[in-house]
């Protein structure tokens, strides 16, 4: 019997760096998912902040000079596929019109493709 009181002793005491190293892991990882978020929320803004520009330079006519629309210009300029650039466009028009949309994505509470989700939805 206390040889099997040593060897669960000896045993514990070999777990216990393994079961450390494992709570450290997962309190690593509920880490990162954390900054994964908050980046994501920022880039959720930026993104907002990227159809804003789009919509005023499409509205000044910015794209005129030799293009045919400002998904065109919005292709050549930024390397953008023309239909996501067509769907870029579409999107930074509808802002003005979604207020409430708007608003959720400039805080970073809805991305961007949930946005164009609502912005088909408010099309049927």
């Amino acid at each position: 019997m206390a040889h099997d009181d040593q060897d669960e002793r000896r045993q514990a005491q070999t777990d216990f760096p393994d079961k450390a190293a494992g709570l450290r892991r997962q309190a690593e990882t509920a880490d990162l998912g954390d900054a994964i978020a908050e980046l994501a929320a920022r880039i959720q803004a930026a993104t907002y902040e990227l159809l804003v520009m789009i919509h005023q330079f499409d509205e000044r006519g910015g794209w005129g000079q030799g293009f045919t629309s400002c998904a065109h210009w919005l292709n050549w300029r930024t390397g953008l596929a023309m239909g996501a650039a067509r769907e870029k466009v579409r999107v930074a028009r509808a802002l003005a019109e979604l207020p409430r949309l708007s608003a959720a994505m400039r805080r970073g509470a809805l991305s961007y493709s949930k946005e164009w989700a609502a912005y088909c939805t408010s099309l049927r």
